[in-house]
């Protein structure tokens, strides 16, 4: 119908918008335009005032806060890296009574890399180094850890105390200072206390100085109880009986199944290879070649 009115207005020569009465289209595509801007406009400030920053204060102070956050933030990351920087020494004292300074060191120097700088100082080595702060010794499970979270400040006086080894053959060989329990593993005792590269001592490597040697030098390290060691590399049969091997002094009052490897030969007292499960002894670490 509206077609057919136009085009009887167009045959009769009127301009066909005038003629109706209608405002020329041009005037409401700007219409529609600005009204449409003019509404995202207003959705866009409400949407604004709504959003609370981090404070809960209104969103149109996030800027502004995001960009004090952003100072102090940085600031606080300066500070941190000017205090983690700033180097120190400290006084180690010996059991002799002789004070070492090691300097140099800051709150992220690890304690692995501060015992290696106290074993070179005092010209122990490194596995043999224990280190105290106050009554408590630091293990060397904590080796990889900044000094700064373990207290250890520019006003901090540690102790060290060299710990017993013996040379026995070709090897260095060193007791654990406590016992293990039956279910726990030697080697894990071993490195918590003489560091990574200290492993439990092998009764194969032990097995050619003989048992009279063996057992002269059990005596000798104070072990009359045994230490638990390795044979051929494994703790024990490896199956669900679990237990540990360990070098066993006797004079032949054992249980006969205890035996492993009998060394006693013609002598009265020896020292045989056991494996027993539920025994509790130190572990006999080797620190490697003398």
């Amino acid at each position: 119908m509206e077609n057919q009115t136009v085009k009887r207005m167009e045959q009769m020569g009127c301009p066909q918008m005038e003629q109706m009465g209608w405002p020329p289209l041009e005037d409401h595509v700007v219409r529609c335009q600005a009204a449409s801007a003019r509404l995202m406009r207003e959705l866009e400030e409400h949407a604004e005032a709504r959003r609370p920053d981090a404070r809960g204060a209104p969103g149109r102070r996030c800027f502004k806060l995001e960009a004090n956050n952003d100072k102090q933030e940085r600031g606080e990351e300066e500070g941190d890296e000017q205090e983690h920087s700033e180097s120190f020494s400290l006084s180690v004292l010996a059991m002799s009574g002789d004070a070492h300074a090691i300097d140099g060191l800051t709150p992220l120097t690890t304690l692995g890399a501060l015992r290696l700088r106290v074993a070179a100082s005092l010209g122990w080595p490194r596995p043999l180094v224990a280190i105290c702060l106050g009554a408590q010794e630091l293990k060397t499970t904590s080796d990889a850890r900044p000094l700064r979270t373990l207290d250890i400040s520019e006003s901090s006086v540690l102790t060290c105390i060299k710990r017993a080894e013996h040379v026995f053959g070709a090897r260095r060989l060193a007791l654990t200072s406590r016992r293990c329990a039956s279910d726990e593993k030697p080697l894990a005792v071993v490195r918590e206390e003489f560091g990574e590269q200290a492993t439990v001592a092998d009764f194969r490597d032990l097995k050619p100085l003989g048992h009279g040697a063996l057992g002269e030098f059990l005596g000798r390290i104070g072990s009359y109880g045994g230490a638990f060691v390795f044979n051929h590399g494994s703790a024990n049969w490896g199956d669900h009986r679990g237990g540990h091997f360990f070098l066993c002094p006797h004079s032949g009052s054992i249980p006969a199944h205890w035996v492993v490897a009998e060394m006693r030969g013609p002598m009265a007292n020896g020292v045989d290879l056991c494996w027993r499960p539920g025994a509790t002894m130190a572990a006999l670490a080797d620190l490697g070649p003398a």
